[in-house]
């Protein structure tokens, strides 16, 4: 199942065109790994909660690992790789084989962060272990694609900003609340996955 699952995914993103957002006014270039991972036939996805911080924009918030790209990175994807190694201290480069990437999201909230974020998504080919890096993570949790893809597990929020209505999906697993970018970037992978589950 896996290395069907694997082939059938890394074709449908080689054919899939992405949209990429510009950094112009004033916006900075971020990524994120969506990590997956097989455990008995079922898929998980990676994420972590980020440690209470007053100097951070999404402290506490649950995410996938990423962050700011920097000088030295080549590209979104190295941003990527980079700071799962920095925040999880997970080498996706000898743990994972790459698949492709989801479409650039920038925040809703015109006077949220000023981020565009690339989704670059990974499959895990060998066991890992984590060292998280306690500064900006504060543990890190395996969620099904089963229960994300539950429809009682997600809501839809409506708030106004700025007098336009921004929809947010939300998705609940145990104590903890997905939303925001990380909640549609969660949305854009299951519609994208269903295509070939």
């Amino acid at each position: 199942m896996v290395e069907n699952f694997n082939k059938k995914l890394e074709k449908y993103f080689q054919k899939r065109k992405i949209c990429e957002l510009s950094t112009h006014n004033g916006y900075t270039k971020a990524s994120v790994a969506v990590i997956l991972n097989f455990v008995n036939n079922k898929l998980y996805v990676l994420f972590i909660k980020r440690t209470e911080n007053p100097h951070d924009s999404y402290s506490g918030h649950v995410a996938f690992p990423g962050g700011k790209m920097s000088e030295a990175d080549k590209n979104p994807l190295d941003t990527a790789i980079r700071e799962t190694y920095e925040e999880v201290g997970v080498d996706l480069n000898k743990s994972s084989t790459y698949m492709g990437r989801l479409d650039d999201l920038k925040p809703l909230n015109p006077k949220g962060p000023k981020f565009i974020v690339s989704p670059f998504i990974f499959v895990l080919k060998n066991k890992i272990t984590f060292n998280i890096n306690i500064d900006e993570v504060e543990q890190y949790m395996w969620v099904s694609h089963d229960h994300l893809s539950d429809i009682n597990n997600m809501r839809i929020r409506y708030k106004e900003r700025s007098g336009e209505t921004i929809e947010d999906f939300v998705y609940s697993y145990q104590e903890f609340l997905i939303w925001g970018m990380t909640g549609r970037i969660v949305n854009s992978f299951i519609k994208e996955v269903s295509v070939i589950m």
